[in-house]
């Protein structure tokens, strides 16, 4: 009989009867997941941790625009090992972030993780980038189209800052001086009455073209305010409590930074020509109080007011001027620098293979430091984009000027364009008037600027005539000796008249009036026969032996010189 199963009955509600023993066991999943949620926790916690000492590691370490206006070497090499140590601290959170296991149980944790990882990968980027710099900066070698790694956009943000603060205080300090708020207001009238551009005068500081009406305002303003305060004294000789209330007032219609730079230039001569004339003034009168009949005591009073103090006073505000100057100028060198691949880039990009191309990329420079000056951080554009345009304005130019035997005005260049696209374009030759309807440029410009178009043609060049002559060659003036036939001519006559001298004087004078020599004029056999008296063949006869012997002479002479070589 077979054997009867036991019935199978149905688990109960968890409201009456215990689980059986069988559901009370936990699954692997169960058993798994406290301790994976403990080891994920324990990694982000970690990981957490050495972030958080790359943090204050990087509150502490220098910036970049503090490494490059260093100028010791001590000290650089102090920023590079604090800056290498926090270094090696980014890339152990790195590490620790990368031991965080994979299999995190909520998106939350996923996504904390994730912004840990970007956070230390950031942190570990930025070290990097800076480490390699203080090297560049320490060595202080490179090549010349590898200088510096290209800056990033926070980077170059952060230089310009810096940059603009040691420039603000530079300006406020030149403008104490009174010669330049002198020069200044008298360049800030005359863009008012027209004479100059404000462009040329007034720093706008902004990104894109400045509107003129926009700096005849701010030209108008600081005018119409200075003028006020001086209350019609000459500004160099404004007392020294009014001058900082004036510089206060010009920087509001700032000038450009190459006339800034300039500016304190002269002041550096200025303050030694007052210097050595104080020094010779106080040796020649024993003190400046009795040098006061002097003839050289006007010229050190105007050099005293233009420089507002004496040699002394001077020389010491140069001397906090020019600490000040040091840090602005280096600034805006290294990102000048940072930025050289792109002047090779574009300069080689569009005038490729072309002879002057060192000339061109030297004032694509020029132009990306006019860039780095006039450069707004707060620009929505990158720098780059921004210093392409100069670069290639000032490398335009150049090349105008370069390519051309002839210059051609800058404000031209456009135009002469404009006309040879349009020349080039057809194949038959357009008349004036077709010329300046395609071109859309008056007819009188169009007239001045056609000669232009056609390249000057080398006296050199045989290419462009059929027989293969030089054109220099059909234009020899063969009426005239050269240089070196006159030079050969000369040389003979004078070893001609040498050797006359062993001629009898008949013989000498016959010569020299038959050939034209010793300043006498040339003459026939008849003429010299009639001064002497005897006949025409006698003269003939005469002339052939003096000959003969000047041959024989000639002769002896030359084997004497031969000897003499041997």
């Amino acid at each position: 009989m077979p054997r009867r199963q036991p019935d199978h009955k149905p688990l109960e509600s968890a409201k009456g009867a215990p689980a059986s023993p069988r559901s009370k066991s936990p699954k692997l999943s169960d058993l798994r997941a406290p301790s994976t949620q403990s080891a994920s926790s324990l990694a982000i916690g970690a990981a957490e941790a050495e972030l958080g000492k790359v943090v204050e590691s990087l509150k502490k370490i220098p910036r970049l625009a503090d490494l490059v206006v260093c100028r010791s070497a001590s000290r650089l090499q102090e920023m590079s090992a604090e800056i290498q140590a926090a270094a090696e601290q980014s890339k152990r959170a790195v590490a620790a972030a990368a031991r965080i296991p994979k299999n995190i149980p909520t998106e939350a944790a996923k996504l904390a993780v994730k912004e840990l990882r970007n956070r230390a990968g950031e942190a570990e980027g930025y070290l990097s980038d800076l480490v390699e710099r203080t090297k560049t900066l320490r060595d202080g070698t490179h090549s010349l189209r590898d200088e510096i790694a290209l800056l990033n956009r926070q980077q170059v943000k952060e230089l310009i800052t810096e940059m603009q603060r040691y420039r603000g205080v530079f300006w406020q300090k030149i403008f104490e001086l009174p010669f330049v708020q002198a020069e200044h207001l008298h360049d800030l009238k005359r863009s008012l009455a027209g004479e100059i551009l404000a462009t040329s005068v007034v720093f706008w500081g902004k990104i894109g073209t400045p509107e003129e009406e926009a700096l005849q305002k701010r030209a108008k303003r600081a005018v119409r305010a200075v003028t006020k305060i001086l209350a019609g004294q000459e500004p160099l000789k404004l007392a020294a409590s009014k001058r900082a209330e004036v510089s206060r007032i010009l920087l509001g219609a700032p000038p450009l930074p190459d006339s800034i730079i300039k500016s304190f230039n002269r002041a550096k001569d200025l303050g030694a020509q007052l210097e050595s004339l104080e020094a010779k003034l106080v040796c020649q009168h024993g003190s400046l109080k009795a040098a006061s009949a002097s003839p050289d005591w006007p010229q050190y009073v105007q050099l005293k007011r233009e420089l507002g103090g004496r040699a002394l006073e001077v020389r010491a505000k140069l001397l906090e001027i020019g600490s000040l100057l040091s840090p602005y100028v280096e600034l805006r060198n290294y990102i000048a620098t940072s930025n050289k691949k792109l002047v090779f880039a574009l300069v080689s990009r569009s005038r490729k293979m072309h002879p002057h191309q060192d000339d061109l990329i030297q004032e694509g420079h020029i132009g990306l430091i006019r860039s780095v000056d006039r450069y707004d951080q707060h620009s929505p554009w990158q720098f780059s984009t921004y210093a392409t345009w100069w670069i290639n304005q000032a490398s335009g130019r150049a090349f105008g000027e370069i390519s051309r035997a002839v210059k051609v005005p800058v404000h031209n260049e456009a135009s002469l364009a404009s006309i040879m696209r349009e020349v080039s374009q057809e194949l038959h030759a357009l008349s004036v008037e077709e010329i300046a309807k395609r071109a859309k440029l008056p007819k009188k410009d169009v007239e001045i600027l056609l000669p232009h178009t056609r390249k000057p043609s080398s006296l050199y060049d045989a290419s462009r005539n059929g027989e293969g002559l030089q054109p220099i060659n059909l234009l020899v003036d063969r009426s005239t000796a050269g240089p070196v036939e006159e030079a050969e001519r000369e040389e003979l006559k004078q070893a001609a008249l040498d050797l006359l001298r062993f001629l009898n004087p008949r013989e000498r004078s016959i010569i020299e009036r038959r050939f034209g020599l010793n300043g006498t004029r040339q003459q026939t056999l008849v003429e010299i026969g009639h001064e002497l008296g005897i006949t025409r063949e006698r003269v003939r006869q005469i002339q052939s032996i003096a000959l003969q012997r000047l041959g024989l002479r000639a002769h002896i002479e030359n084997l004497d010189l031969m000897s003499r070589a041997q």
